[in-house]
């Protein structure tokens, strides 16, 4: 499984946090084409388009993007068709690979722990000497790994600056092409095995020349201060009656009143001092834990063992899975992607036990818990995905 660790090569990773995450671009060049490879290949592409949902796949060239009109054949996408456009220069976009590709899904699963943030995976094939979108910018951080040729980046100071991701209003959604850039603060070109970094707001296009390109953009939706302490004003509105009361009749069309204003200071001094982080941090990490998608693991394999397991089976945790473990109104509760677990808090000290500990046998779990309850509770949690056996 390839971690963030092994994105970032020789760079160690809390100088990839203080020095480049949201500040800057990163650059890593590795010399070592194969260094992706168990991602994804060009010799894939057919089997992954002919069962891409439509919805799924995006076609653009030259900074266009086209509506995919292709004709369905027997229940998938035409191949011929799509053959055809990737002929005439158009980049295939395969969008969401995370429940599609195994080897993905794990790294996106493996990089939403790092980053305590949604990460999606978009696959583009484009052929050479052709270009796929011009001058833009993402509301979202991205990982860009370099699977196989060559693609030309180049990279602009011109953006904004830590973008927020907004709702639509009635003005749509904020344009982020840009028409003018200004000359290019980078120009490099991205070999297999290579990756690049890019902070959210960051212009950039990129093209291909005397080469074909396959690569994997990872985008990173990062959460913010912002969203924190929206969450934290959830979380007090649950006992703070004011919060909950609704707004007066036609306020949002009148003018300001005074009392209005005061009503509103008031009510934000009484959250600062009633807020709690670690109520707000849940909340915030649950709603990641819920976008993340399970990934395929061949699971269903293990089910059929479960049969057998006794007290001294091995069993180790997915790795590649984030999770919460928490406490609240006398529960404990383990969160991963799909899943919320939940018991009496007297059984916390297992709980934790099963989240932190990577690999163990089943009758080395605390003895507070008696050994028919271990073997229920370690079958539980391999039929929910969290844990596997260790062949």
């Amino acid at each position: 499984m390839i971690t963030l660790e092994d994105v970032l090569y020789d760079l160690p990773l809390p100088e990839f946090f203080e020095n480049y995450w949201e500040q800057k671009p990163l650059y890593i060049s590795s010399g070592h084409s194969e260094r992706f490879s168990s991602l994804f290949s060009l010799k894939g592409l057919d089997q992954l388009l002919s069962g891409l949902p439509e919805k799924r796949l995006t076609l653009a060239k030259q900074g266009v993007e086209t509506p995919v009109v292709v004709p369905e054949l027997f229940g998938g996408l035409s191949l011929s068709e799509l053959y055809a456009h990737y002929a005439d220069g158009y980049t295939l976009v395969a969008n969401d690979l995370t429940d599609l590709q195994p080897s993905v899904g794990a790294l996106c699963s493996s990089l939403s722990h790092s980053f305590g943030a949604r990460v999606a995976a978009n696959l583009y094939a484009t052929p050479r000497a052709s270009a796929g979108f011009g001058p833009h910018w993402d509301e979202h951080d991205v990982l860009i790994l370099q699977l196989e040729g060559a693609k030309a980046w180049r990279v602009y100071d011109s953006g904004p600056e830590l973008p927020r991701i907004l709702p639509k209003t009635l003005e749509g959604k904020g344009e982020r092409s840009v028409r003018d850039p200004g000359e290019p603060a980078m120009a490099l070109q991205l070999r297999a095995g290579d990756a690049l970094y890019l902070p959210r707001g960051t212009v950039h296009n990129a093209f291909t020349e005397d080469s074909h390109s396959l690569h994997l953009t990872l985008g990173i939706y990062t959460k913010t201060w912002e969203q924190l302490l929206i969450a934290a004003v959830q979380n007090v509105a649950q006992h703070h009656l004011a919060l909950r009361r609704g707004l007066p009749p036609g306020f949002l069309f009148r003018g300001e009143n005074s009392s209005h204003d005061e009503t509103l200071k008031t009510l934000l001094q009484e959250v600062a001092a009633e807020a709690k982080l670690g109520a707000a941090k849940d909340i915030l990490a649950e709603q990641v834990l819920g976008s993340v998608k399970p990934c395929p693991t061949q699971h269903f394999a293990q089910l059929h063992q479960l049969e057998n397991l006794d007290l001294d089976s091995l069993v180790a945790r997915r790795l590649d899975m984030p999770f919460l473990l928490r406490e609240r109104d006398a529960t404990v509760a383990l969160c991963f992607p799909g899943n919320m677990q939940k018991a009496p808090a007297k059984v916390d000290e297992a709980f934790r036990f099963i989240a932190e500990t990577t690999r163990f046998r089943v009758g080395d779990m605390p003895e507070s818990l008696g050994d028919k309850t271990k073997i229920l509770l370690v079958k539980h949690f391999i039929a929910k995905g969290f844990l596997h056996f260790v062949n």
